[in-house]
């Protein structure tokens, strides 16, 4: 199934730049995931990579958690677009509340 990520690179307690954080987030998504496509976009708060990926509903989460953790994100913002349902994932998703859709930049359709 295809899922979307938002992966914000403003992440100051780990000390990389953007383009740093970039690398690292594509590295990791391509050893997760299959058939994975990003681009770069500007949110109203910060550059963010725009994700499209490939994978198991059943598992898409729980890697999600994982990507978040060692990425150090409080959360990253998961969006299904078959199902039309998002999610923010992460340590510390609770605090950031709930997934608004408005706020998702969406990958280009195909």
């Amino acid at each position: 199934m295809q899922f979307q990520l938002n992966i914000g690179l403003d992440v100051p307690h780990t000390k990389a730049n953007h383009a740093a954080q970039a690398a690292k987030a594509k590295r990791v998504l391509l050893e997760t995931f299959s058939h994975v496509t990003v681009r770069q976009a500007q949110s109203a708060t910060e550059p963010t990579l725009v994700v499209t990926l490939s994978a198991s509903p059943a598992r898409v989460y729980a890697d999600v958690a994982r990507i978040s953790e060692a990425l150090g994100q409080d959360c990253i913002a998961v969006y299904c677009p078959q199902r039309q349902v998002g999610a923010l994932v992460g340590p510390k998703a609770a605090q950031w509340g709930t997934f608004n859709k408005a706020n998702f930049i969406q990958a280009a359709p195909n």
